[in-house]
């Protein structure tokens, strides 16, 4: 399943990881070390719930771009590292995975977050979390 067409160069039916290892071989070897294992790690807490999720709850985060492949040197200066990994995004989410969903403070998105969010806080099984 294409999620994009091939020639929407504006849009990607990938996306990417780069890794956060520290300078040069580092973030090779981190690189390396996600594949061998195949397990992407969070490394903290992102989100509008992040602060408001029942302690048994992680609310980790692994971050992907979408940025179409052909642009992905715009990350890399950004990042400073030129190594990650890429999927296709049927494959992130045959995984579980999603996109993230844009909540500014105080606009009716965030809100409704809120509210759903102070009804859910003692409910670890709560679909908000």
């Amino acid at each position: 399943m294409r999620l994009h067409l091939d020639n929407w160069d504006d849009m990607s039916n990938y996306v990417v990881h780069f890794t956060m290892g520290g300078e040069g071989e580092n973030d090779y070897g981190t690189m390396m070390s996600i594949y061998w294992s195949g397990v992407l790690r969070p490394m903290r807490r992102f989100g509008v719930g992040k602060a408001k999720a029942p302690e048994s709850l992680e609310q980790g985060a692994v971050c992907f771009s979408e940025i179409p492949p052909g642009h992905w040197d715009r990350l890399v200066s950004r990042r400073g590292t030129k190594y990650g990994l890429a999927f296709t995004k049927e494959y992130v989410l045959s995984k579980g995975g999603g996109p993230i969903w844009y909540a500014w403070k105080d606009t009716p998105h965030w809100h409704a977050l809120q509210e759903m969010m102070t009804v859910a806080a003692g409910d670890p099984g709560a679909l908000i979390w």
